[in-house]
């Protein structure tokens, strides 16, 4: 019998990303997250604000040294070079994962905090209940998940099976 933590991991719960043109959607490739992220759209003062904060909680530094991925095809689409460059996240080393129940995309808190003070970006922070537990809780929300890990595997999603269908989940690994 498989075992409930099996069930609830990224082999599978699908996690997807959007991504820019520089990964090949013909076949799984395996990667390393950079370690220095650079925000795309958030401001730098609220990213520095953020990454400190999620050091002192968790001893990770989850906005520059994690991938954000998020169980919507349709939000990482958004992300994409294009509507096709969509991939399947798995890591295939150790990992640790943190998200909020009540932030969808910290994106969003960021732009609206853009001239807030240390203490009002953290206050939020601390407000938001990040937790690093509970993948199939994180799944269900929809919620950006940030992801910790050493390596992964970024499966093109044209090369999944389409058919496939929550009540029957494919295991990939």
């Amino acid at each position: 019998m498989i075992g409930e933590k099996f069930l609830s991991s990224f082999e599978v719960l699908p996690f997807y990303r959007g991504v820019s043109a520089r990964y090949s959607m013909d076949v799984p490739t395996l990667h390393s997250p950079r370690t220095n992220r650079r925000p795309r759209s958030s401001p730098n003062a609220f990213h520095r604000i953020a990454d400190d904060w999620f050091f002192k909680r968790f001893g990770i530094r989850y906005r520059s040294h994690s991938l954000f991925v998020t169980p919507s095809k349709f939000i990482a689409r958004n992300y994409g070079a294009t509507p096709d460059h969509l991939i399947r996240i798995i890591p295939i080393t150790d990992y640790r994962f943190c998200w909020s129940p009540s932030v969808s995309d910290l994106l969003f808190a960021a732009q609206k905090l853009e001239k807030a003070t240390l203490d009002e970006i953290e206050s939020y922070l601390d407000q938001a209940s990040y937790r690093e537990e509970d993948l199939k809780a994180a799944h269900s929300s929809g919620h950006e998940v940030m992801l910790y890990c050493q390596h992964y595997i970024a499966i093109p999603d044209r090369l999944l099976d389409q058919n496939a269908t929550p009540e029957q989940p494919r295991i990939l690994v």
